[in-house]
């Protein structure tokens, strides 16, 4: 085999050790998706019903600061505590993981993601997203996962996903699909030993290993999350994806900015309706807050009227939480 055909059979197994763990996270059908629901406050709600879009917030600017260093956790204790390896791997493994852990800034920086929740009700979400109770958890159903096609087909090529996936707050499964880096790297020693120059196999190598570590870094989170049932919709865009949204007319503009309180964040504005006008993603129901007003489920069912949403279409809950 030519360097080049090494090259290439290497990226292609360690792709496939990639797609091994997403079919580890990510369902399989459809329907084994449940309703899922996002918390948000009445300005969001309002957003969400009359444009039928969501946004997919940049990964800096979610809630956890905390998100982005849990993965290099993980990953460290799982190379401490793999003793089958060849020691030979075992010394690369954690030579790289400590490496990366200390140089978070090479992990994939424009990553966007959408949350939900398999839970309507929960407490501690009204409180932390859902302004202070007195906001609403919208429930989508899904038809199909969407595709980058729907976000923008022109730009599709420039985005990885979108994945669709529960969060992993079991670290047995977190280290389950971690441990697939010591293959990655077990791979690349071979491709070297068949005739592979050294530092194209550590480049391919690192690559893969950065990618599979942007990837989870966006489904793990520490057990002490796990009443929140989350499920997220992760896009991973190739660098000169901002650049080419920028050169965008404005009213197709699909990378947009809004504030926060932890600055301005960008995200991705994804249609919930396909463009053949069909509607992958539809809005089931709306719960109304703990917090609500007692005129708010009359309000709201108003203004799904002046949508053109018949009674009935969208089922409207009153949360049942006791609030104090």
């Amino acid at each position: 085999m030519t360097e080049s055909d090494l090259y290439q059979s290497l990226d292609r197994e360690l792709d496939a050790l990639i797609n091994q763990v997403i079919e580890q996270v990510a369902p399989a059908e459809v329907g084994a998706i449940p309703t899922l629901y996002q918390y948000t406050d009445g300005r969001a709600l309002r957003s969400i019903l009359e444009h039928e879009r969501i946004w997919a917030t940049h990964s800096a600017f979610l809630n956890d600061y905390g998100e982005g260093k849990y993965i290099w956790d993980r990953m460290l204790r799982v190379a401490d505590g793999n003793n089958d390896l060849e020691p030979m791997t075992a010394k690369v493994t954690k030579d790289l993981l400590s490496h990366l852990a200390t140089h978070p800034a090479v992990l994939g920086k424009e990553v966007f993601v959408a949350c939900f929740s398999e839970d309507p009700d929960s407490l501690s979400q009204w409180r932390a997203y859902a302004n202070d109770g007195d906001g609403y958890s919208v429930g989508f159903r899904l038809a199909k996962v969407p595709e980058a096609t729907e976000i923008c087909p022109e730009l599709s090529t420039d985005l990885m996903g979108p994945l669709l996936a529960p969060v992993l707050y079991d670290e047995g499964r977190q280290s389950e699909a971690l441990s697939v880096i010591p293959r990655m790297i077990e791979a690349s020693k071979q491709a070297v030993e068949q005739g592979l120059e050294q530092t194209q196999a550590e480049l391919v190598c690192v690559a893969s290993v950065l990618r599979l570590a942007s990837l989870l870094a966006c489904y793990f989170k520490h057990p002490g999350f796990q009443e929140e049932r989350e499920w997220r919709l992760v896009w991973i865009p190739t660098a000169e994806f901002a650049q080419k949204c920028a050169k965008r007319l404005r009213d197709t503009q699909l990378l947009g900015f809004r504030d926060t309180k932890y600055g301005m964040a960008p995200y991705l504005d994804w249609p919930l309706r396909g463009a053949d006008g069909e509607a992958p993603t539809s809005i089931a129901e709306i719960w109304m807050g703990p917090r609500a007003a007692p005129t708010t489920e009359h309000s709201l069912e108003m203004f799904l009227l002046s949508l053109g949403r018949p009674p009935g279409s969208v089922k409207i809950c009153s949360s049942e939480t006791t609030y104090r």
